[in-house]
């Protein structure tokens, strides 16, 4: 009996000193991974991300471009969106097809009071906005690389991903009006009221190219059409009626007599919906 019973207190003494090192091993376990975690700063999941897409695979020469970017919270407290993704508030760098590096020339005023939007723990934001708002500003004044570009995006404290955008240059009617408009009709020579009458004709002709947000803001911008909002109302429908499915229509929303319920009722699924759903969601969130 006296066997048994030393035998059975072995057994427990066993089993005690096993549960000791259990316990300490999946405490010790959990200690090592909460220090690894912690040398893991940049962890998708316990941080903001910046996210940019573009809007086509491949982009012509002296293309406006426009990209979705989105900014999505990770973390565990709330991030604050200063003047949420306004343009003048991102800024891009990056590389040229030959390895030159390039930088955003705009910049903003940090002192400039804005809005914030609070984005709580597991939410996100998206906005579309132009890379570039002249061709210059992001092709160059002289050189018009054709080839890979790499580009960033860089808000607040935040850095997104690298975007490769492929550039080429531009095929069929795509290529006659901007031989026909950049190659000869924007030269100093030109007087502005003749240039501007042949950029009308010429977008009559050419109503839907990958040119034809740029060219339209040109045309309504500079020509007597934008004093006139109750002339231009039918040009601006033409617009819109072969260019409804683009980023860059948001060019023409500001311009002239446009109609805005007419416009979402007409392309809802189209990007010129996109653009007005994106104005307004803007606006309920900054009141």
């Amino acid at each position: 009996m006296k066997r048994i019973f030393e035998n059975k207190g072995l057994l427990i003494s066993v089993l005690i000193i096993f549960t000791a090192f259990l316990l300490l091993f999946i405490f010790k376990s959990k200690i090592i991974r909460n220090e690894r975690e912690d040398l893991i700063p940049d962890s998708a999941e316990r941080k903001v991300s910046l996210i940019i897409t573009p809007e086509y695979d491949e982009y012509f020469i002296d293309q406006l471009i426009w990209i979705k970017i989105n900014v999505t919270n990770n973390s565990n407290e709330n991030y604050y969106l200063k003047s949420p993704l306004k343009r003048s508030y991102v800024s891009f760098a990056g590389t040229y097809p030959s390895g030159k590096n390039f930088t955003d020339s705009l910049s903003s005023d940090i002192r400039e009071h804005s809005d914030s939007l609070s984005l709580e723990p597991g939410s996100s934001f998206e906005k579309v906005i132009p890379v570039n708002i002249s061709a210059e500003k992001f092709y160059g004044e002289e050189k018009k690389e054709t080839g890979n570009y790499k580009i960033n995006a860089m808000y607040q404290n935040l850095t997104s991903n690298d975007l490769n955008i492929n550039v080429s240059g531009p095929p069929g009617i795509d290529k006659e009006i901007y031989d026909k408009t950049y190659g000869k009709l924007f030269t100093a020579d030109i007087p502005q009221y003749e240039k501007i009458q042949k950029l009308g004709e010429l977008l009559k002709k050419y109503p839907g190219t990958k040119y034809s947000p740029q060219l339209y803001k040109i045309y309504f911008s500079e020509s007597n059409y934008s004093k006139d909002y109750n002339n231009n109302s039918d040009d601006i429908n033409y617009f819109f009626e072969n260019n409804s499915d683009t980023y860059g229509a948001d060019l023409i929303l500001d311009i002239g007599n446009v109609n805005f319920e007419k416009l979402l009722s007409k392309y809802r699924d189209s990007k010129t919906g996109y653009m007005i759903r994106q104005r307004r969601k803007e606006t309920l969130t900054l009141k």
